[in-house]
Parts: structure tokens; C-alpha cells; sequence
């Protein structure tokens, strides 16, 4: 596993959340009700799914980390305590300073050498999270220990067929990250788009939903489903100036009741831009919740800008990062419990500022 260095009918007007201040005014745009047939063009065409995995011989990380995810782990951490799954290893992780954990992280080598050398790298990375929690962590600077894994590109191919076999060369980028949240203080976070530019290594010149652009819908055979449709707009170095991105969220539950999250963009500044995140969820050996692994295909070709592979790599850690950092804190300030994962999706509130 290589390291590596994010990017939706009735028309609602949106409601004042809040007072005036500096900032600008925070708004919420209530979802609209919609059905899965009236999905289209203005708000999510199902056309842009990405490919369910690889048609090449791609490593799929997805597959890896389902793989981990369902591992029997049958460890003996140094105090006795019994390490029954992934939920049970990454969180008595948690709380452990570099050389605690650097420790305890050796004492298990010891006992279970050749289970480590089948599973410690990739462990390694979603286990060792210490410099994404720091104060000077920015996306701009690859760092061994921020939590995140990467897995190998994905190239889309022309038998993935349209959009994807047109326009040239499409690579995706793989990765996955530990987030110790429920669903919905991870949704909260990433849909409270006023919050935005307050994020490490944010450039945002502007970025807000769509006035009526949240919907919501459930419609045998896909069930539920929810979406947004964000407005944001970024700067580039000289001679470029910024670009534009209309970018489209829809929330669903696959085949196998898995939280999904797909996005697209058919913005003119960009030749293309698609991503899915899957949401995993991990439990103690006891049955108590504990997280999710959040497994994330994402590219993008800006339109007559050489971009490069390091900024969509920063793109991707910059998202990943702040997902994680804001959805924990937000679940720890939260006052009430967090609500049980019913198979739907999860309540969240869709915010913007102007």
C-alpha cells in the first residue's frame, strides 16, 4: 500500500438560521420532497455513478478495507484486554500519545508477528493519527501520521462507458480514513458549507448551497435518499485566476446497506470531476459502535489548467482531514445521544452563508 499525500418540484426559499454578523448571513435550505424519477440534470443525474469497482486490474482499496473491517483480529493488548476487531484496535488506540502508542503498538507486534506482517500496513496508517489532531496539521504537507490510507490510482477505461470513456485519460484516487463519529455527525459537518473556509488549507473565494438545492426522497427498489447541489469557487495561482464548480451530492444505501455518497460536477471549468465516498461500520468485539471507515474514490481534470497529481492528492487529504477532525468534535460537543443508524439516511442540516 503506497502513502500519499474533495471533493446535489417544489423551490424553497432559504430560511435565516441565524443574526447578521461579519461573516455574512447563515441560511438553511430545507430539503424538498422528491422521487427517485425526478432525479435529473438539475439536481443529480444517475448517469454520472461512478463504475461499482475497477474493470482493469486496478487494486480496489474498498475491497481491502472491507477485507479489514471484517478481520478477526483475536489480539491480547499488554493490559490483558482482548482485541476482537477492528473497532477494538483502532479505538483502544485512541488517547495514547506518540511514545504510549508506539509502544503498545510494538508489544502486539511481538505476540502476533506474522498477523502483522499480513495486516500492520495497512493498520499502520489508519492507526497512527497523531499529527492530523495537532494544531499546525495542513494538507499541503504529506505527514506519516495523519490517519489517512491510500491505495493505488484507478484508471477508468472505455469499457466503464459514457461519461467516462470520453475525453481522455481518468484517474481516480483511493483512500480511507478512521472517523469516530455516527453517521450523523459525519453529515452534519460535511453539509454545514458555511463552515467551510474555516477549514485547514481552505481557499474557498466563495461557497454555498443552492437556494432549493437539498431534496429528499424514498422510492422502492432504492430506498432512501437525500442530495444537495453546492455552489463553490476557488483561486489558482497566477496566470490562472479561479475556477467555478457546480458540484452535486446524493446520499443512498447500496446493495448491501452501506451509507454512499456519490458527487459530480458538470462545470465547464472542469473536464471532469467525480468521487463516491462508502461508509463501513465498525463495532467493538461487545457489540458497541465504534466509527466508521470511510473508503473514498476521487479525481478531477480542471479544464486548460495543468493540474497536477500533488494538488489532487492535497485535494483529497485536505477533505479527508477536515471530515474527520470536524465530525469528531462536533459528536463529542454534541448534547444529546447520537441517533441509531435506522438504514435510511441520516438526519443532517444543509447550511450556507451569504
Amino acid at each position: 500500500m503506497r502513502r500519499a499525500a474533495g471533493l446535489a418540484g417544489f423551490v424553497l426559499v432559504a430560511a435565516v438560521a441565524s443574526a447578521v454578523d461579519s461573516g455574512g448571513t447563515v441560511f438553511v435550505v430545507e430539503p424538498r420532497a422528491l422521487s427517485w424519477d425526478e432525479l435529473d440534470a438539475d439536481t443529480f443525474d444517475p448517469g454520472w455513478f461512478l463504475p461499482d469497482r475497477p474493470s482493469g486490474d486496478d487494486r480496489f482499496l474498498l475491497d481491502e478495507m472491507r477485507a479489514l473491517a471484517a478481520h478477526e483480529f483475536d489480539l491480547e493488548g499488554p493490559d490483558g484486554a482482548r482485541i476482537a476487531t477492528l473497532g477494538d484496535f483502532l479505538s483502544a488506540s485512541r488517547g495514547r500519545d506518540l511514545a504510549d502508542r508506539t509502544a503498545w503498538w510494538r508489544a502486539l507486534e511481538a505476540k502476533a508477528p506474522e498477523w502483522f506482517a499480513e495486516w500492520g500496513e495497512r493498520l499502520y496508517w489508519l492507526t497512527f493519527d497523531d499529527a492530523l489532531f495537532d494544531d499546525g496539521w495542513s494538507p499541503e504537507r504529506e505527514h506519516p501520521r495523519d490517519g489517512i490510507a491510500e491505495g493505488p490510482d484507478w484508471r477508468l477505461r472505455d469499457e466503464d462507458g459514457a461519461p467516462w470513456s470520453q475525453g481522455g485519460a481518468k484517474v481516480l484516487h483511493q483512500a480511507a480514513i478512521w472517523i469516530d463519529a455516527d453517521l450523523a455527525a459525519i453529515k452534519e459537518v460535511e453539509s454545514d458549507f458555511d463552515r467551510y473556509p474555516d477549514h485547514a488549507g481552505a481557499d474557498y473565494e466563495a461557497i454555498h448551497p443552492y437556494e432549493g438545492g437539498a431534496w429528499r426522497g424514498a422510492d422502492a427498489p432504492h430506498g432512501a435518499f437525500a442530495g444537495a447541489r453546492l455552489y463553490f469557487r476557488c483561486d489558482l495561482p497566477f496566470p490562472f485566476g479561479d475556477y467555478e464548480c457546480d458540484l452535486r451530492m446524493l446520499h443512498r444505501r447500496d446493495a448491501e446497506g452501506r451509507l454512499v455518497t456519490d458527487i459530480y460536477s458538470p462545470s465547464r471549468d472542469f473536464r471532469w470531476l467525480a468521487g463516491r465516498d462508502v461508509f463501513l461500520p465498525l463495532a467493538t468485539g461487545a457489540g458497541e459502535p465504534a466509527g466508521h471507515l470511510l473508503v473514498r474514490v476521487y479525481g478531477f481534470d480542471l479544464s486548460g489548467v495543468p493540474d497536477k497529481e500533488t494538488h489532487r492528492r492535497r485535494a483529497l487529504r485536505a477533505s479527508l482531514g477536515n471530515l474527520r477532525r470536524n465530525a469528531e468534535a462536533h459528536a463529542r460537543l454534541r448534547d444529546d445521544d447520537a441517533p441509531a443508524d435506522d438504514g435510511g439516511i441520516p438526519p443532517f442540516t444543509v447550511r450556507g452563508r451569504r
